[in-house]
């Protein structure tokens, strides 16, 4: 099934603590493609985190320290169904996120 193509989320800034960034609705499935995180600190590296579902260890697909200044692309697919979330948080507000993905009815 084609799904539609579009950016869910972003360009926003991580909260220093774990917080809800997305919720796939009723009748959809999201198929992440991309996940693109940017450090504009000028000087400080920071860890950014996101996962699917409560935040730990066996749910996060990102949990990368991300240089002042830099970017990091992390490519999917990562599927969410109906009613999963997506949870992240960095420890500056000069991390921001931006994420593409499909969206397929189901």
């Amino acid at each position: 099934m084609a799904g539609l193509s579009k950016r869910i989320l972003g360009p926003a800034a991580f909260a220093a603590l774990d917080g809800l960034l997305y919720t796939v609705i009723a009748g959809q499935k999201v198929i992440i493609r991309r996940i693109r995180i940017n450090n504009t600190h000028a000087t400080t590296a920071y860890v950014a985190y996101m996962s699917i579902g409560a935040d730990g260890a066996g749910t996060r697909i990102i949990q990368q320290s991300v240089a002042a200044g830099a970017a990091l692309d992390v490519y999917g697919p990562f599927t969410l169904e109906a009613a999963e979330t997506i949870r992240g948080h960095a420890g500056d507000t000069a991390v921001t996120y931006v994420v593409d993905a499909e969206i397929v009815a189901v």
